[in-house]
């Protein structure tokens, strides 16, 4: 998991709480800002060094009203911050120098009887994306069945999305839910809005999604940027559900299929080498996408180049599927 912010430099900065997905997180009911004024957290030390993060937040803004978020970090050994820099939801905001605190406001503008309210906030530290995004040929193959969103019951995004082109693939397990309480779209759905109203994104942070009777559900479009594992941008992200750290659940046969085929579409649809295949540890301190299925991932790899090479020079849905 993402490395947290020390818990007791949460004690001074009311209404926050150290989480176990790596967030600072201002909850819902424990800590909602409103209805004008601002509030203005303790300075947070990490635990690791950073030079990256990236925010979520969930507000009610009536009309004439405004919410800002704004940030400040301190670059190691120094004790003068930067200057205060506003966020939305999603933003990644890049420091010039490697950071090890971190500050934020919150300012809220009322407007007549109106008020606005500011009740999820979190924040993940991160560093900068260095893993190669190494190209290969564009192979046709054919698609893999998905349950689109609008058959999921999925939300509309908040607001529109960055664009991106893909060059890697992120693979993720969902840890909770595990594969034992998958019950279809409901267990999409609840996922999409944890991550909307808990954790404060535009939207359900994959691309895709495969539950353990190999069903694949649509996320986010494949174009547009995710947010599963920062630095996103130009990342495709896949979860399959279930927990796979070692002792907990094994992937199924039907979802490991399912994987392994959506792998195998995506990379060659978009020309992305099988070695530009990742696990979501590979990018941030986190245990995903647990031992077992991320031991697994250099066989995937190779499987990956047997199904390209064999569809190469092929019609996408021709010999060999």
């Amino acid at each position: 998991m993402l490395s947290p912010f020390r818990r007791e430099a949460l004690v001074s900065s009311g209404g926050l709480e150290y989480t176990s997905h790596g967030a600072v997180t201002l909850h819902r009911n424990r800590g909602r800002l409103g209805p004008r004024g601002g509030f203005i957290s303790a300075v947070l030390r990490a635990d690791r060094l950073f030079d990256l993060f990236q925010v979520g937040y969930e507000a009610e803004v009536p009309p004439g009203c405004s919410v800002s978020v704004q940030f400040r970090t301190y670059a190691r050994g120094s004790e003068a911050p930067s200057a205060w820099i506003q966020v939305a939801p999603e933003d990644e905001p890049a420091m010039s120098s490697t950071c090890d605190r971190l500050q934020f406001r919150v300012v809220l503008t009322s407007s007549g009887d109106q008020a606005p309210v500011l009740s999820t906030l979190a924040i993940q530290q991160a560093t900068h994306d260095t893993l190669p995004g190494l190209r290969a040929p564009r192979v046709a193959m054919c698609a893999p069945g998905v349950v689109p969103r609008r058959k999921w019951g999925a939300l509309a995004p908040r607001q529109a999305l960055k664009a991106i082109e893909p060059e890697k693939i992120a693979v993720h397990h969902s840890s909770e839910p595990r594969a034992s309480q998958y019950a279809g779209a409901s267990t999409i759905r609840g996922i999409q809005r944890f991550h909307m109203f808990e954790r404060g994104w535009n939207d359900i942070a994959y691309h895709y999604l495969i539950g353990p009777d190999g069903t694949i559900f649509e996320g986010r479009p494949e174009r547009l940027n995710g947010s599963h594992s920062p630095a996103n941008g130009n990342k495709l992200g896949i979860c399959v559900l279930g927990n796979f750290n070692r002792g907990a659940e094994s992937i199924t046969p039907r979802a490991r299929a399912s994987l392994l085929r959506m792998l195998a579409y995506l990379a060659g649809k978009y020309g992305i080498s099988s070695r530009s295949i990742y696990g979501h540890c590979d990018f941030n301190s986190t245990d995903c996408p647990g031992d077992t299925l991320y031991g697994s991932l250099a066989l995937l790899r190779s499987q990956v180049e047997v199904l390209l090479h064999r569809h190469a020079g092929t019609a996408a849905c021709g010999a060999g599927t």
